[in-house]
């Protein structure tokens, strides 16, 4: 993979890419805390067949410094970032939070041909409870009281039910640092907890880990897959970070959604 980046008005985005020469792409958005090595295990099997992107989001990884940040302003950026690179139609793939930018990326830019959606859950506030959008944008708050190695711990422990899993969880933590933690939090949440509701209009594969025990993913996943009736699968023994945990079957079912329409 190559290592680039693309100057905005707000900050430098850093990404990867491989050197595959296809026009279809597969863009990878990671989740809260984490970085683009979330992906490390998705980037040689679709590198095959697909342009490969994995990226650090504004306010983790490389791409820490972002100023005027919003689920939008991020997804505005995300689109200008594909842009630079040939790419005709492309599958973008959001894990938990990532999957916010994802769903706004989908609603604004054509080339996106698919959405899919890790571990994830609906954008747009009228989807959840006030008591739901309150504790989501107090978290920053109450993770400021823990000891941050302790925090480090349990948010591993809690993401992934592998131990490679947990290690590249707790890894990414570590670098990022208590304060950016703290501050990533509180913008994505406060943005997510206010945004609009997106109506997708692409094709859309709803995934979620079988032992995935953060937040109500199961629960807003059927909600939404009911409502939508969009088709979901449930990855056997992985947790919220499935792609990492149970990367094979997670592989062979997000390559046979994306067959069917890059």
């Amino acid at each position: 993979m190559i290592e680039k980046s693309i100057k905005t008005d707000r900050g430098n985005l850093y990404y990867w890419i491989n050197e595959n020469n296809s026009s279809n792409a597969i863009v990878f958005l990671h989740g809260l805390t984490v970085d683009h090595t979330l992906f490390d295990m998705q980037v040689e099997f679709f590198s095959k067949d697909y342009k490969v992107i994995t990226i650090d989001l504004p306010l983790h990884g490389k791409s820490i410094g972002y100023n005027d940040f919003s689920i939008d302003n991020v997804a505005s950026d995300l689109a200008k970032l594909i842009e630079n690179e040939d790419i005709s139609r492309y599958a973008v793939v959001g894990q938990s939070a990532g999957g916010y930018f994802a769903q706004q990326l989908a609603n604004i830019d054509s080339k996106a041909a698919c959405f899919i959606g890790v571990d994830t859950s609906p954008l747009g506030k009228d989807n959840y409870k006030s008591l739901d959008l309150f504790w989501v944008k107090h978290f920053s708050s109450f993770a400021s009281f823990y000891p941050y190695n302790y925090y480090c711990k349990i948010s591993s422990k809690q993401s992934s039910v592998t131990d490679n899993g947990r290690k590249n969880m707790y890894n990414a933590l570590v670098k990022l640092g208590k304060e950016n933690m703290l501050v990533a939090a509180d913008k994505i949440y406060n943005s997510f907890a206010t945004h609009d509701n997106v109506e997708l209009k692409c094709p859309v594969l709803l995934v979620y880990g079988d032992c995935d025990k953060v937040g109500y993913v199961k629960k807003y996943n059927e909600l939404w897959s009911k409502s939508k009736n969009y088709p979901i699968e449930i990855i056997p023994n992985a947790g919220h970070n499935s792609n990492y945990d149970n990367y094979s079957y997670f592989n062979e079912i997000v390559n046979n959604f994306i067959k069917k329409i890059i």
